[in-house]
């Protein structure tokens, strides 16, 4: 298993596994793991690290088995005793999940093995969902500004931001009140 000193890394770690799961992690996934790994302190410093445990334990011949499958192993004996950890590790995933479209497996994998409820495993999917759809129509929002007025735009963004904060906070009552 991985040598994790702290959360921080756990997760950074758990998250690099997930991205690089089916094939070696490409550019667009290695940004996707910079950006989330950016606002922690202390980042850039055990970042190698933590990308050399990954690759170590991805490259290891482990009875024949694939990437997924070592990674679900992984996923099934690194849970944390802590639910919040939990919690928010699934929310990253699940965040993951509709960047990448795929790895649904690994995302129920880890909320079955860290006990997480039906109703806030629902309630995470959904909200996920929800901000999926508020980010395409922000998307859509940027294409089409020139068919608005800059007032127009600039209403419409800032009640899409401010949903967005909404569900951010219930995510973290969530993550947080279990």
């Amino acid at each position: 298993m991985p040598r994790w000193y702290d959360a921080r890394q756990k997760t950074l770690g758990l998250l690099y596994l997930f991205l690089s799961a089916e094939t070696r992690i490409n550019d667009n996934d290695y940004s996707l793991f910079e950006a989330s790994g950016k606002p922690i302190e202390g980042f850039s410093g055990m970042k190698g690290e933590i990308i050399g445990e990954c690759e170590k334990l991805l490259a290891t011949p482990n009875g024949g088995k694939t990437r997924f499958e070592i990674v679900s192993d992984i996923f099934s004996k690194e849970t944390s005793d802590d639910p919040n950890v939990n919690r928010g590790i699934l929310w990253l995933l699940m965040s993951f999940y509709h960047l990448k479209k795929g790895k649904k497996q690994l995302v129920d994998l880890w909320a079955k093995e860290s006990r997480i409820t039906e109703n806030i495993l629902f309630e995470m999917w959904d909200t996920c969902e929800t901000k999926k759809a508020i980010d395409e129509y922000q998307n859509w929002l940027e294409t089409n500004k020139g068919m608005m007025t800059h007032q127009e735009f600039s209403q419409l963004m800032a009640e899409q931001d401010k949903d967005l904060k909404s569900l951010q906070q219930g995510v973290n009552e969530l993550i947080a009140l279990g």
